[in-house]
């Protein structure tokens, strides 16, 4: 399908607009006639940068690196920065002062209450304003018509996962965990409406599932280090992403975000205004796996425990970047739990950078071998 087929019109696409964490919508990106183009970490970065101090978070110093120096600047009408941590405040500035881009600066809340709602939304609404001058117009119809988009990436799976008869599996809320790295990278860097046939096509070879009942793996931390997936690939398990390019990126739930917002069952055409869908990618993104970047009053014990209670779990591989506290706090938080359940956990400590590849292998191969 073609993206102009879609009801409501999307504008065409006229370039890309660099987005960094899992918070900012891409709906709304491409309400705008702009595709959303996620700054993956690269396999041969050597980890340098002459950007921002070595001491500060290795993706953040590698996201400016792409922009500034990698990524042909004249294919990027802009770029959104969501103030999700410390070090992406440090990039928004590096790429306000350094790019010849206009930049937003996309603050969230620190935790998920009413007031969060209500912050987000008018959040949410400025950065509608800075896509309207750096793309086109984002109206009712273009904005619905993008979430619907988006929306059908999910139904895409569901769909894939019906039609292989999988759905019986036990952790069947979970699968979106399951979608495999090849994809993931896609999703995130791709035109939408080709990714969802792309995805449609590959059915359940979209997925990294386990057979019934065997062990899974779950990479769990800060953005994950080729390394570390491309040797669990080989590993013939199911592999788990619980992170902000996995389970935090792929689980948003379209319908109960709408049930959320209109108080019942809904469909979106039911959305009248530009206003209120704004207010439903505020239910949407405030709602999917939280990152614990937020403060959660426990909701990173009560995720864990429930996949404890679902999955066979083999063993956690935690990617713990450098210089990243809620990395660091996170890897407690989960050690702690997953000690108590006896389940062995990899700490693996990454700049991000091709020179970490060697350790990577021989730290990785030795836990697999053990679990």
């Amino acid at each position: 399908m073609k993206e102009s087929d879609l009801k409501g019109n999307l504008p065409e696409v006229e370039g890309r607009l660099a987005w960094f964490c899992s918070y900012v919508p891409e709906e709304l990106i491409r309400a705008a006639g702009l595709r959303p183009y996620r700054a993956l970490p690269s396999r041969n970065n050597s980890g340098s940068t002459g950007f921002l101090p070595a001491n500060l978070c290795p993706y953040v110093r590698q996201a400016a690196e792409r922009i500034l120096k990698e990524e042909n600047e004249s294919q990027l009408r802009g770029a959104v920065v969501a103030h999700s941590c410390n070090a992406m405040m440090h990039l928004y500035n590096v790429l306000e002062r350094e790019a010849d881009l206009p930049v937003f600066l996309l603050d969230l809340p620190a935790a998920v209450n009413s007031y969060a709602h209500k912050y987000m939304l008018s959040c949410l609404e400025k950065l509608a304003d800075f896509l309207n001058k750096v793309g086109g117009e984002i109206s009712h119809a273009s904005l619905l018509a993008s979430i619907k988009m988006y929306a059908r990436t999910a139904k895409n799976l569901k769909s894939s996962v019906e039609a292989e008869e999988l759905s019986g599996f036990s952790f069947s809320d979970y699968l979106p965990g399951f979608i495999n790295f090849e994809m993931m990278q896609a999703a995130q860097t791709r035109k939408r409406a080709k990714f969802n046939n792309l995805l449609k096509n590959k059915g359940e070879n979209a997925l990294d599932l386990p057979a019934e009942g065997a062990g899974v793996y779950i990479l769990t931390g800060a953005q994950p280090h080729r390394e570390i997936v491309d040797l669990l690939s080989t590993s013939k398990k199911g592999v788990f992403h619980e992170h902000c390019s996995g389970f935090r990126y792929w689980f948003k739930d379209y319908q109960g975000a709408l049930k959320a917002l209109e108080g019942k069952e809904a469909k979106f055409q039911d959305i009248r205004d530009r206003s209120r869908l704004l207010a439903f990618l505020t239910e949407l993104y405030l709602g999917k796996p939280r990152c614990p970047r937020f403060y959660d009053n426990g909701y990173r014990k009560s995720l864990y425990r429930k996949l404890l209670e679902t999955l066979n779990i083999r063993g956690v591989i935690f990617h713990n970047l450098n210089f990243c506290d809620y990395a660091h706090y996170d890897f407690i938080v989960i050690k702690k739990l997953m000690t108590e359940a006896n389940i062995p956990v990899l700490n693996l400590a990454t700049e991000l950078s091709s020179g970490d590849s060697g350790r990577i292998r021989t730290r990785l191969e030795a836990f697999m071998e053990m679990t």
